[in-house]
């Protein structure tokens, strides 16, 4: 079931195991820049192969795009897949990468599941994870938080 929810990372093409109803599974490297997105302090992995450098948005409901933008160093060639949970939750994860000067900088996109259930806070813990053969986690990085949005009760 995870590998199905992880994006590889390789320095020519980005390869989605996702499946996503409307997108194509294989994302390629765009030319772009990182539209504006509120920063954070930078926050790094206990190894250092992710700095998280902000997402959007930081509130909202189920279905909402989430986008995070990261720095991530490989310190091998070996396959790595880059994933986001939002809560304990992996979700499928698009992964782009941004044009700069060290290739390093990867924005990913999700969508925001259902909010737990079980859970009483509208709050959940967003976090990157790279895993590697056999979905060994890597390296992991809590940074925020989302915020689903409660509908008022009559």
């Amino acid at each position: 079931m995870w590998p199905s929810q992880m994006t590889l990372l390789s320095s020519a093409l980005m390869y989605s195991r996702d499946t996503f109803p409307d997108r194509d599974a294989h994302t390629f490297p765009l030319n772009d820049k990182a539209p504006d997105i509120p920063t954070l302090p930078v926050t790094s992995t206990p190894r250092g192969m992710i700095q998280v450098l902000g997402y959007t948005p930081r509130e909202g409901e189920r279905g909402v795009p989430i986008t995070v933008h990261i720095n991530y160093n490989r310190d091998s060639l070996s396959s790595v897949y880059i994933r986001l949970l939002v809560g304990q939750r992996p979700v499928a994860t698009t992964v782009r990468q941004l044009n700069d000067a060290n290739n390093c900088r990867w924005t990913l996109d999700a969508i925001a599941p259902a909010p737990d259930r079980y859970s009483r806070s509208p709050r959940a813990l967003l976090t990157v994870q790279a895993l590697g053969k056999n979905d060994t986690v890597l390296d992991s990085v809590t940074f925020g938080e989302f915020v689903y949005w409660v509908s008022g009760s009559s």
